[in-house]
């Protein structure tokens, strides 16, 4: 018998992703402030914005002590 075999185990699933807040969106006069812009890490070209669209964000931070 072997012991701790891969095939029993399930690798961990992490719940976010990182990103950054880039602004909101807008056009030369009018700007949106309901709509924001994030950039997530990972993600490069268009198809794999699909997955994130409609997703709920936490902004997360860290404060002074």
């Amino acid at each position: 018998k072997k012991k701790g075999s891969a095939k029993g185990r399930k690798q961990p699933v992490r719940l976010y992703s990182k990103g950054v807040i880039l602004g909101y969106k807008g056009s030369k006069s009018n700007s949106y402030p309901t709509c924001t812009l994030l950039k997530i890490d990972g993600v490069r070209t268009r198809d794999d914005t699909q997955f994130y669209l409609g997703k709920r964000v936490a902004y997360v931070y860290k404060a002074k002590k």
